[in-house]
């Protein structure tokens, strides 16, 4: 569902109250033991403007809003630092950590913390970065690595083939597109050797090599040869085993090494479980998802085609 976006007008007071507010219910004993129960997981926060004077224009502009949401009952975004014309406020977010370190699935909720234990929802970002561990993860993903390097080794007694060879990044929860192919014709009783192609990405975490050769289907054939685990991307080369090629898995039909914003937008989806064990967070800047406390906005004329509008109250949709 797509949102409006609550007005930026000029003349508002700088003493906006962000509140805060809890649920708790409290109970006396005979004894006078006191008993609590508390019926919310996290806050609602509640936001008071009141705009000092309000130009006609301005004015119109804020009535016609509110009745757009016909008062209370339409949720919109609010952009604190747009409000108050200033971009030092609250919702820039600095380094948020995620509710959930990585494992639970696909989909993580962007939050922000709001004390121990406590979050504050966002209602859609606005810039958003991604980091895991600390380390900025681009959302357009990793490009397909360029040509490998390729050579023979004597040993073995395999015979003489043309070998054709892609490789592939990847990064803790995808793989790229095949990059671009080699080929090299190797010799009787040698093995082929691969060296990595040259620069992979700050993100990349291991590579994989994809290798047919001309009796196992040729150039387009290649099949994964690291079937038992990924290569770190700090080790360089590959050799073939003097038993010849193996593996049956083909190259990737889409880079996986993406990720998506969904929902409001407020949720990063990967197309794959990222690996457990790493802490994903967040820079960016957001909005919160409200709506108008009351279902009356009075404006006063203060003076010829000048308003003003003492009070508008703002609560924000869980």
């Amino acid at each position: 569902m797509s949102y409006s976006t609550f007005p930026n007008l000029t003349g508002i007071k700088w003493d906006i109250k962000k509140r805060p507010t809890w649920n708790t219910a409290k109970m006396l004993t005979a004894a006078g033991n006191e008993f609590r129960t508390g019926y919310r997981q996290n806050p609602i926060t509640e936001f008071d403007l009141s705009y000092s004077y309000m130009s006609l224009t301005d004015k119109l502009t804020m009535e016609g809003f509110f009745n757009q949401t016909q008062g209370a009952l339409t949720p919109f975004y609010f952009d604190l630092g747009g409000a108050t014309q200033n971009s030092g406020d609250d919702t820039i977010a600095s380094a948020f950590a995620f509710a959930t370190t990585v494992n639970p699935g696909l989909n993580y909720t962007i939050t922000k913390p709001a004390g121990t234990g406590a979050i504050e929802p966002v209602g859609a970002v606005n810039t958003f970065n991604l980091f895991l561990d600390g380390v900025a993860q681009p959302i357009a993903g990793l490009s397909a690595p360029g040509v490998a390097t390729l050579a023979q080794v004597a040993t073995g007694a395999l015979a003489a083939t043309t070998y054709y060879v892609k490789c592939t990044w990847l990064n803790y929860w995808g793989e790229t597109l095949g990059g671009t192919q080699a080929s090299l014709a190797v010799s009787a009783n040698n093995v082929l050797k691969v060296t990595r192609p040259a620069s992979p990405p700050a993100t990349a975490v291991w590579w994989n090599v994809y290798v047919s050769n001309t009796a196992g289907g040729g150039s387009g054939a290649e099949k994964r040869q690291t079937t038992a685990t990924q290569i770190a991307i700090a080790t360089t080369t590959w050799q073939e085993p003097t038993t010849g090629l193996a593996g049956s898995t083909v190259l990737p039909a889409s880079n996986t090494t993406v990720y998506s914003l969904t929902g409001t937008p407020n949720i990063v989806t990967f197309p794959s479980q990222p690996y457990a064990g790493h802490i994903l967070s967040w820079t960016g800047s957001y909005y919160y998802l409200v709506r108008f406390a009351e279902d009356v906005l009075e404006f006063n004329e203060i003076a010829n085609l000048m308003y003003e509008l003492q009070e508008c109250k703002l609560v924000v949709v869980q």
